[in-house]
């Protein structure tokens, strides 16, 4: 109990009645667990049991419950999610939640006109998308949708039939619905101008980030294509695919610079067949269709080593010559000598 103008927490053994108090609870409880522990020799959960049976789940399990902090779970572990909840918890949930959201607004903290307009513009925009609201706003994006519906804004059903109109697009197909996702001229010129630039890393991830597109790689290709045409750009891009890391193609420009680029294939790939069903296997690099080097970067490659192995046993099968470095050897200028004493022994 709490000690009127003194503003104390006070409790008091139950065995000895001796008397515990405190300004902080939890450090009342703590003193009075500590005399239980030692000056009566039992455990807190038997002291607050008291001779009675150890409380059982509440989904009807058989399962004991855990003891924690001066009280009993209702539940074992996450069964609470075994019980259907009844109309009346829902209601009371929801209740509590709106009420809380509302005072919110009623402490000036959100400003539900700016979250109606914020959704009016949502839904009007086909070229906004919910990233941008958020970044407009400083909302975080799944607050932003707990507004909208907990405040009576929209539905769920609404939010989630707008979400997919505001899609990103990675293909033609936004097209359809006025969603095409357009690149300037100028900027596809000056890609093209850094594509045929052979001193720069060309990969699409790399020119994503140069020219801070926010397009996916594949609507960069596309566009591109649109442009340019499929075999000038395809012949350009020596590594195109996100998944190749900067490391790794700086090292294939140094390959292609030192053996010649007609001998330098990147990306090289495999065909076989497995349990009925075509399958493939990517290397980073085809050296005068003879000799494939992998590319074992810090990261990409720290967990890959049983599929490292089948990699292996795949290339020598099809009469390959295989070849591994790791990004501390690529970076050191005798690894070309020994590759290309590799490639003449084969």
């Amino acid at each position: 109990m709490q000690i009127r103008g003194l503003s104390l927490f006070e409790e008091k053994c139950r065995i000895c009645e001796k008397r515990f108090s405190h300004e902080i609870c939890s450090v009342t409880r703590a003193n009075l667990s500590k005399h239980v522990v030692n000056a009566h020799n039992i455990s807190m959960a038997d002291y607050i049991l008291d001779n009675k049976s150890w409380p059982l789940c509440g989904c009807g399990c058989g399962n004991r419950v855990v003891y924690s902090k001066w009280h009993f779970n209702k539940y074992y572990r996450n069964h609470k999610d075994r019980v259907p909840q009844s109309n009346e918890i829902k209601q009371k949930i929801r209740k509590g939640l709106r009420s809380k959201y509302y005072e919110k607004v009623r402490k000036g903290i959100v400003d539900i006109n700016l979250i109606k307009q914020m959704w009016n513009d949502y839904k009007d925009n086909a070229d906004t998308n919910l990233l941008k609201v958020s970044k407009r706003s400083g909302y975080d994006k799944r607050t932003i949708k707990n507004y909208w519906w907990k405040f009576g804004i929209t539905t769920k059903v609404e939010i989630k039939r707008q979400a997919k109109l505001h899609k990103e697009v990675y293909s033609h197909a936004g097209e359809k619905n006025n969603q095409y996702c357009k690149i300037e001229d100028d900027v596809l010129n000056n890609i093209f101008d850094l594509l045929t630039d052979r001193k720069n890393v060309l990969t699409l991830s790399y020119i994503k980030y140069r020219f801070g597109i926010s397009y996916s790689t594949d609507v960069i290709f596309k566009r591109l294509v649109e442009k340019f045409g499929r075999d000038t750009i395809k012949s350009l891009l020596k590594f195109r695919g996100s998944c190749v890391s900067v490391e790794e193609a700086s090292f294939g420009n140094v390959l292609s610079f030192y053996f010649g680029e007609k001998n330098v294939k990147p990306q090289f790939k495999i065909k076989y067949i497995e349990d009925g069903k075509k399958k493939h296997k990517f290397y980073d690099f085809c050296l005068f269709n003879k000799l494939l080097i992998e590319y074992d970067g810090d990261y990409w490659h720290q967990d890959s080593q049983q599929n490292d192995s089948v990699k292996d046993a795949l290339a020598i099968k099809n009469n390959f010559t295989i070849f591994r470095i790791n990004s501390k050897e690529a970076k050191n200028i005798e690894i070309l000598s020994k590759i290309k004493g590799i490639v003449d022994e084969i």
